[in-house]
């Protein structure tokens, strides 16, 4: 439980920066989530190590 909501944290988030940053425009359709899903995961912790630098 905690690990998943750490990481619905982590892509909420990831989220948040990406649409606030514009780094990334979120697509009219939410019909992949799950591929979206994993490429937040993968992509928030790419970004954490080089912006956040915080541990897990």
């Amino acid at each position: 439980m905690d690990e998943l909501a750490k990481l619905a944290g982590v892509t909420l988030g990831t989220a948040y920066q990406y649409h606030a940053y514009k780094m990334y425009d979120f697509p009219k359709h939410h019909g992949k989530v799950g591929q979206i899903l994993f490429w937040k995961r993968s992509t928030a912790e790419a970004w954490a190590r080089k912006h956040k630098k915080r541990s897990r």
